[in-house]
């Protein structure tokens, strides 16, 4: 401690420093402020000592926390790493799985379709729309895939370029006008801006709510679904609307649970998983969904996910 102040005493500094005395468990640590001060001529040094050792203590102990934290954080992001690369990998092989019995599919529908194989007149439709939905679950296969790469290497997020959601929509109605239940269905498609997410993304969330709409409506008497959306200056809020067995607005937070089904959907097949599934893959991209109903009356399910920066510019000047 001697030593501590000696030094301190020579250097003559307002600055404080630190002297320790004591050893181990015991070691004491107090911090020195010099202070000179004028006496009839003379100079008086005045020296204040703080104990700071529980401060100092307390830091190192923060520290050293800091230190474990990384590292703990560094391993969990290695394990991360790596259950996302075996994720890919189990992707690319169910890709590469199902497309190959998909092709057989394709190939003997387009046999048919082609002449090769005789058919009578009436199933002539039947093949055509069966090599529709074959063309179209390949393409599902595909954008899965180009999904899962996309949240591996992060790129779905709100950088990714500005996607026009129509095209999707239009690839989407053409599959489902093929495959409906009631051919009285009418499909109304508004005007769709530009988001800030990617067309695998956009496909996903559009498959799933389309397909309900469709499923959940085909009883009705006159099918009516609308696509729509409401834009503002920082995000973009897409809709699915129709005039099914709707549900109990009550229930609405359970529609997106895993393996969760209300009571207007027990008649009609399904897991409950898809709009959970869905649900978390726009909460991933920065938005949020929700859903509105009356039973008997239809069914309104909400996206809302950013805004291209061009449009909300736009959207900006408007307000």
């Amino acid at each position: 401690m001697r030593r501590g102040i000696e030094t301190a005493l020579r250097a003559l500094t307002p600055e404080p420093c630190e002297v320790k005395f004591g050893a181990d468990a015991g070691e004491r640590i107090l911090q020195l402020r010099i202070s000179v001060v004028p006496d009839r001529g003379n100079r008086l040094v005045l020296l204040i000592f703080d104990d700071i050792t529980a401060e100092r203590r307390a830091r190192d102990a923060l520290k050293k926390l800091n230190f474990e934290l990384e590292d703990k954080v560094r391993a969990r992001t290695q394990q991360l790493q790596e259950a996302n690369t075996l994720l890919m990998s189990y992707a690319s092989f169910v890709s590469h799985d199902l497309r190959s019995p998909l092709t057989v599919v394709r190939g003997y529908l387009g046999m048919i379709e082609e002449g090769l194989v005789p058919i009578n007149a009436e199933a002539a439709p039947m093949i055509s729309r069966a090599g529709k939905a074959a063309a179209m679950m390949d393409q599902m296969v595909v954008n899965i895939l180009k999904l899962a790469r996309e949240e591996h290497e992060g790129s779905t997020k709100a950088h990714s370029p500005a996607v026009d959601p129509t095209p999707v929509v239009d690839r989407l109605l053409t599959h489902f006008r093929g495959i409906a239940q009631n051919p009285n269905t009418t499909w109304i498609v508004g005007d769709l801006p530009r988001v800030q997410v990617s067309t695998a993304v956009l496909e996903r969330v559009f498959y799933n709510l389309l397909a309900n709409a469709q499923k959940y409506s085909a009883a009705s008497t006159a099918p009516r679904i609308e696509i729509g959306a409401r834009l503002s200056a920082a995000h973009t809020v897409l809709f699915v609307r129709d005039n099914g067995i709707g549900f109990d607005s009550r229930e609405a937070e359970r529609l997106f649970r895993d393996f969760s089904r209300l009571s207007t959907a027990e008649k009609t097949d399904g897991l409950g998983l898809g709009l959970s599934l869905v649900a978390r893959l726009v909460r991933s991209n920065g938005g949020r969904i929700w859903a509105e109903g009356e039973a008997s009356v239809g069914a309104t399910f909400f996206v809302e996910i950013p805004t291209a920066p061009v449009l909300a510019e736009a959207a900006e000047a408007v307000v």
